[in-house]
């Protein structure tokens, strides 16, 4: 990691010849494997393990990042109403008519 600040272009380079076939098996294929090019495999194949009783349906976090639009429009919305409801509200002490008590 720390040669990729250096000789970033060298890396790329071997990485571009290497990296490909690096990741090839050679060995022969298995001819009693489940095949899912045409077709998704029978059953539950998604990401299972320890995580599982702590996982949530639900990500607040993601649910406000996909929706940061309307709650920034929301809240533009409520700032520029109060500000509006701020400037037009008349002010009784501005124009003078509190009075003081005399204590």
């Amino acid at each position: 990691m720390q040669a990729q600040k250096f000789l970033p272009g060298l890396l790329d380079l071997y990485l571009g010849k290497t990296g490909y076939d690096a990741q090839q098996y050679d060995g022969p294929a298995d001819p009693n494997r489940p095949d899912n090019l045409w077709k998704p495999l029978p059953g539950d194949w998604g990401a299972h393990g320890e995580f599982d009783d702590r996982a949530h349906n639900r990500s607040w976090q993601s649910t406000l990042n996909l929706n940061r639009r309307w709650i920034g429009l929301g809240l533009l919305a409520a700032g520029v109403l109060a500000a509006l409801l701020r400037t037009t509200e008349p002010s009784a002490v501005a124009d003078g008519s509190v009075k003081r008590e005399a204590a």
